[in-house]
C-alpha cells in the first residue's frame, strides 16, 4: 500500500516548504493596518499550497507510469 509512503512524502514536503506554526509578531506602531497582514498570509499559504499540490501531482504521476510499465 502506497498510503504510508504518501503521508510520509507529505509531511516532508510541508518541512521543506516551511509550513511550520510561527510565533506571531507585534505590529510595529504607526503600521496597524487591518487586514493587512491577512491578505499577505493568505497570499503565502496560496503559494505554499500551488508548490506542494505541483509536487505532489508530479510524484503521483511517476509513481503511476512506473506501475504501468512493466
Amino acid at each position: 500500500m502506497a498510503a504510508p509512503h504518501f503521508q510520509e512524502g507529505v509531511y516532508a514536503l510541508s518541512k521543506m516548504v516551511g509550513m511550520r506554526r510561527r510565533k506571531k509578531k507585534k505590529a510595529a506602531k504607526g503600521k496597524n493596518r487591518p487586514g493587512g497582514g491577512l491578505s499577505r498570509m493568505l497570499r503565502e499559504q496560496k503559494a505554499r499550497l500551488y508548490i506542494i499540490r505541483r509536487c505532489v501531482l508530479s510524484g503521483l504521476r511517476g509513481y503511476v507510469s512506473s506501475n504501468n510499465t512493466g
